[in-house]
């Protein structure tokens, strides 16, 4: 299961520049296949730092899993075009660290409770 999807990564950019960053010839055409492995690097990432506390794939990703996948997409977007700005540099790092943390265990995913409507999903839980 993907931490994010393709609609969410249509939401955060604008289809021409998504079109820019994924195709190899005029620029004008999203490349399904470059987003693809885009978004699978993203989700390896995440992985290796979520895999240390929770089993993956999580049965429902949280809105705060969501936007990093969709930030760690972006950026290795950016990065396989070698125009990754220090604004993007920042994002990512923003967004390992708040991973990092969780693997560290100062923040956590956690089940809300049974009495809420939404109690199959997840949030996150400063320590």
């Amino acid at each position: 299961m993907a931490y994010a999807t393709r609609a969410q990564l249509d939401a955060a950019l604008a289809p021409a520049l998504l079109a820019q960053l994924t195709d190899d010839t005029a620029g004008t055409t999203a490349d399904e296949a470059v987003i693809a492995e885009a978004m699978a690097q993203a989700d390896a990432e995440m992985d290796l730092y979520l895999g240390q506390v929770v089993t993956t794939p999580l049965p429902q990703v949280p809105p705060v899993l969501a936007r990093i996948a969709v930030q760690l997409t972006i950026y290795f977007l950016y990065l396989r075009r070698n125009v990754a700005d220090e604004t993007r540099l920042a994002e990512y790092r923003n967004c390992t660290r708040i991973l990092g943390e969780i693997a560290a265990g100062k923040l956590r995913l956690e089940a809300l409770t049974a009495e809420t409507p939404e109690a199959s999903r997840l949030r996150l839980v400063a320590l």
